[in-house]
C-alpha cells in the first residue's frame, strides 16, 4: 500500500514538472480602461500632478499620506514624491 502511494506522488511530481517545463518563460499582465471624456479634458488631469489628488484612490485609502511636488505645475520635469 505504501508503495503505491509514494509510486502516485513520484508520477504526480513528474507530471507537475513535465506541464510546468512546457509553459512559457516569459509572461506579461496587461490591464486597459475606457474613460468617457474628451481628450483634451482628460489628458490636462492626468498630466497636472497636483489635480492628481482629486482622483487618487490611495490617497483615499491612506488619509495619513503626505504629497510634495517639485518642479513645473505640470509636463515634463513635474515631480510628485
Amino acid at each position: 500500500m505504501l508503495n503505491i502511494i509514494l509510486i502516485a506522488i513520484a508520477v504526480i511530481v513528474v507530471v507537475f514538472i513535465v506541464v510546468v517545463s512546457m509553459r512559457p518563460a516569459d509572461f506579461s499582465v496587461t490591464r486597459s480602461g475606457n474613460i468617457s471624456g474628451l481628450p483634451a479634458i482628460v489628458f490636462a488631469q492626468v498630466n497636472g500632478l497636483r489635480k492628481w489628488e482629486a482622483w487618487n484612490p490611495w490617497g483615499k485609502i491612506d488619509t495619513a499620506m503626505k504629497s510634495t511636488y517639485e518642479g513645473p505645475p505640470a509636463g515634463i520635469g513635474a515631480i510628485n514624491r
